[in-house]
């Protein structure tokens, strides 16, 4: 990392630089010569991390040009390290955040959809090369057997998971039936691994970050999980119980609707947004985004099944909906919509 940031002229970091969270090691700091600095070692095995550099860069040079998508610079690459220096955006506050905290500005969901549509719009300039390589998510494979080499790294939870979704036959062939769907749609570029604390607000702008799953795919992909972090974040709450307070279907299933009442308004500003901006029909791809959001549900049940014993009833519950929306996705599709919008 020293090396790095020496040889890209940036200097050293003025004092111990503090770490982030996230799936890679990361960094943030001040140089010496005056730089913010956010660093990421990229994770993964040899093949994996050349992908994702590669993604990485490819959607710099993609996306920088293009009005309404912000992407922060990168400052300096080693692909021997696996490292990539971007400028950190100071102040900044994730979507995530502001969604937990109830913090966040209506104007923000429609800066959410037009930020999509232009990243989906964006031409690929000559002699940059984007992955047309599918995405590993949903694992349709891993649905009907999973790698012997996978199951000594499972938790029981894991296990238990990965078994119920097996033995969902329904599930396991709608879910089939979207990546057939995916497959034969016109690929443009996406971000490909979508989550709203990417999102990052500065002085009233947004930016979108970790572009490592960047790629030519399906643009419902990104609009799924964006919706499913609607949803997850409203069903979220389901999990949370007073002390004595009784929890069963009844009260599970309203508190779920009311929950989803109160996400729909947004889901539906960043969708008419998304629309107005890329001017194309949103019927187009919204039966396999509201799919896909189905799937995101399902796999934040997977996630937070990890070095788990057992799963949460509730967490179950809540894949149980994403289920219900893979599978049939007709009522979420109607719910969605922006009132008054052609259906």
């Amino acid at each position: 990392m020293e090396a790095t940031l020496a040889a890209a002229g940036l200097g050293a970091f003025v004092d111990l630089p503090s770490a982030a969270r996230g799936r890679n090691e990361n960094w943030l700091g001040q140089t010496t010569t005056g730089a913010h600095v956010f660093v990421k070692r990229v994770s993964g095995g040899a093949g994996t991390v050349r992908a994702r550099m590669d993604a990485i860069v490819a959607a710099q040079q993609v996306l920088d040009p293009v009005e309404g998508v912000r992407v922060p610079s990168i400052l300096a690459v080693s692909r021997d390290e696996g490292i990539v220096v971007f400028e950190r955006l100071l102040d900044a506050t994730d979507g995530g955040t502001l969604l937990s905290e109830d913090e966040m500005p209506p104007e923000v969901a429609d800066d959410l959809g037009r930020c999509l549509a232009a990243a989906h719009a964006a031409p690929v300039p000559a002699g940059v090369e984007v992955s047309r390589e599918p995405s590993a998510l949903p694992p349709v494979g891993s649905l009907t057997v999973l790698p012997l080499t996978m199951l000594p790294q499972l938790s029981a939870a894991e296990l238990e998971t990965w078994s119920l979704l097996q033995r969902d036959h329904e599930l396991v062939a709608a879910l089939a039936a979207l990546r057939h769907d995916e497959a034969a749609t016109e690929a443009v570029p996406v971000h490909g691994d979508l989550r709203l604390d990417q999102f990052l607000l500065v002085d009233g702008s947004l930016w979108l970050c970790d572009w490592e799953e960047f790629r030519l795919g399906d643009p419902a992909r990104d609009l799924g999980a964006l919706v499913g972090e609607f949803l997850n974040h409203a069903f979220s709450a389901l999990t949370e119980t007073e002390e004595g307070e009784v929890v069963d279907h009844d009260s599970i299933m309203r508190r779920g609707s009311e929950r989803l009442d109160e996400a729909l308004p947004t889901i539906r500003r960043a969708l008419a947004a998304y629309e107005a901006e890329s001017g194309r029909p949103l019927d187009d791809v919204l039966v396999r985004a509201c799919r896909f959001a189905g799937w995101h549900l399902i796999d934040r049940l997977l996630a937070a099944a990890h070095e788990k014993a057992r799963l949460h009833p509730l967490a179950r519950a809540v894949a149980g909906i994403g289920r219900s929306i893979v599978t049939d996705p007709t009522s979420m599709t109607r719910m969605v919509r922006a009132e008054g919008a052609s259906a």
